[in-house]
């Protein structure tokens, strides 16, 4: 079945809405930054220079086709697009602009730009087969809307073959969404009545709207006046928005940013303000209360606005007037793991306001997948992860190329593979769900086992030492001795071993034998003759030796004065070796 699944999917001609369509941005002052590299590589060749809203738009490979700031369109080669200049955004906008494909013709793309503080929502239509394929403009400035909020957000119909494109009403409580499906835009809404009067004042206007990559979930900020979040359910079959729930609380100027993590459990939002302002991470779902008693404090820093999430699954915020992108590295962890990054993306001289790109949600869509078992040996386990509604199946590249095809490509949830060499790979997962490729891509390292190798087992001479090293940098040691440093020295005999963990998880060990010796180099004096009341005195003293003599004596040493043998048997200091009988004759005689 899922063989004919996959057929159905090629043979569909409606373009597929990949994550790379979302992999190039541009933004702030001349600032950019591209996703298709890991890490992300900042780009210093755009012309766009703004203070909020813009948006920017690639092609299924990530590269890019235009970019606009709502008023002026940029090609791919950041010239001024033919016919682009005009177009009724504003840069003081929130989100002054945002770029949806027509899901039936793939040369034409919307663009929807919104004005400042409560003025009319317009779209203009880009063929971007145009002008040997740098695009033009052939539709301009087509009103929508007479009255709208600064706020507008795309996300996937819930066929997958169709968009919804949502703003809010000024004044007003309505919610609208617009369709575009094969046949185009469709100029009717979808009317949600719902939640609170936008309509204080202009400033009412001013902070984000933000779809859930999932499509079942809207957030937006209300400014100023308002100063709360509210977070609704999307029926992305019907565009109906409903449940409204209320965060207040927020500090004196209001929330700005909202983002949602790409599982969805997670909703950020970012107050303005340049000091003391808090980001803020709530679980969801929640109910209607104060943000302080329902949320994590991600940073109080400040100067975090915009929020957007990217297609390597991090959400980025603008730091107004800084030369780095800031980041929530881990959206999908609770509390501190989400890990709050100041300086995620250096931007090159390059500098933020307050937006960022306003994209389809949908490009965000979680498909991930976790990889177990990442040493040499071991079989490594896959699992994808996913928020897409609906997948038909997966489809697996392990990047292999020394495996045979068949043992390289699997369509299952969690599919193994064994790696028969160290180095890196390539991973691609493909995920299809309802005509539409969503593909994720990661590289794991097969990384080796620690090989420790002390060489044979060995022998040292009292009073030496031997170092030994398990030399494998970067690692964890713990040593039988109870010692975990790098290096051991050994003083005394004994079996010595190590386990060594490389930073990677991968776990050896090493071991070795010492034996301590030591050369009983003793000896008597010559057999001797010694005179009637003479003493002498018969020394074998060898370093930490023990001894036994003839007479009972275990001294080093003894005094002499009558004849006959004299013989003392010597054990070195480690009991390795023992010379038995080191003797002398002593023969008294006569003074003369």
């Amino acid at each position: 079945m899922k063989k004919l699944i996959l057929l159905v999917f090629l043979c569909i001609t409606i373009p597929a809405i990949a994550q790379k369509q979302g992999n190039i941005w541009y933004f702030g002052n001349y600032a950019g930054v591209d996703f298709n590299t890991s890490p992300p590589t900042a780009l210093t060749d755009g012309k766009l220079s703004t203070s909020e809203g813009c948006s920017s738009i690639s092609d299924a490979d990530g590269k890019l086709l235009f970019y606009t700031d709502g008023i002026t369109v940029y090609n791919k080669q950041h010239d001024v697009m033919t016919n682009g200049t005009g177009l009724y955004g504003d840069p003081s906008s929130t989100q002054s602009g945002v770029i949806v494909p027509h899901p039936g013709n793939p040369n034409l793309y919307y663009v929807f730009t919104v004005q400042l503080q409560g003025g009319s929502l317009y779209y203009s239509v880009i063929d971007i087969s145009k002008q040997s394929g740098l695009g033009e403009v052939i539709e301009k400035n087509t009103m929508l809307l007479i009255g709208s909020t600064e706020k507008i957000t795309a996300v996937r119909h819930k066929t997958n073959q169709a968009i919804w494109v949502i703003t809010h009403e000024y004044p007003s409580q309505n919610f609208v969404t617009y369709l575009i499906d094969k046949n185009g835009l469709q100029a009717v809404p979808v009317v949600s009545k719902i939640g609170t009067f936008m309509g204080q004042s202009p400033l009412s206007t001013i902070g984000y709207l933000k779809a859930s990559p999932k499509g079942d979930k809207l957030a937006a900020a209300m400014d100023y006046n308002e100063r709360i979040v509210e977070i609704y359910d999307f029926d992305a079959a019907t565009g109906k928005i409903s449940n409204p729930v209320t965060l207040t609380g927020f500090g004196s100027t209001g929330p700005y940013g909202v983002e949602f993590s790409p599982n969805g459990k997670f909703l950020y939002v970012s107050e303005e303000g340049f000091f003391d302002a808090k980001l803020y991470q709530i679980k969801l779902p929640v109910q209607s209360n104060n943000v302080n008693n329902v949320s994590y404090v991600v940073s109080q820093e400040g100067n975090i606005f915009a929020l957007q999430l990217a297609t390597d699954g991090k959400i980025y915020a603008s730091r107004s007037s800084n030369t780095f992108l800031a980041a929530i590295e881990e959206p999908n962890l609770e509390g501190p793991l989400c890990k709050f990054n100041l300086s995620a993306i250096d931007l090159k001289g390059r500098y933020t306001v307050f937006g960022l790109p306003t994209f389809i949600q949908s490009f965000f869509a979680e498909v991930s997948f976790t990889a177990n078992g990442t040493c040499i040996g071991n079989i490594t386990q896959f699992a994808a992860k996913s928020s897409l509604e609906g997948i038909d199946s997966l489809r697996w590249d392990f990047g292999d190329a020394k495996s045979l095809p068949q043992n390289n490509t699997l369509a299952l949830e969690t599919p193994s593979h064994k790696y028969t060499d160290t180095g890196s790979y390539n991973v691609v997962l493909k995920a299809y769900s309802k005509g539409v490729m969503t593909p994720y891509q990661k590289t794991i390292v097969i990384s080796p086992i620690p090989s420790i190798d002390f060489g044979k087992d060995t022998t040292l001479f009292y009073g030496q030492t031997l170092l030994l090293d398990a030399k494998w940098p970067g690692s964890t040691y713990k040593w039988n001795t109870g010692t975990t440093g790098q290096t051991l020295l050994v003083t005394s005999p004994g079996t010595y071993s190590v386990d060594v963990t490389s930073s990677a998880g991968c776990s050896g060990s090493g071991s070795i034998k010492v034996s301590y010796d030591q050369v009983i180099d003793v000896t008597l004096p010559a057999d001797t003759t010694i005179c009637a009341f003479e003493t002498i005195k018969l020394d074998a003293t060898l370093s930490g030796g023990s001894y036994l003599w003839s007479n009972g004596s275990t001294s080093s040493s003894i005094m002499v004065s009558q004849e006959g043998q004299y013989s003392v048997k010597i054990t070195n200091a480690y009991h390795s070796r023992e010379k038995h009988s080191v003797s002398m004759f002593i023969f008294s005689g006569s003074i003369l």
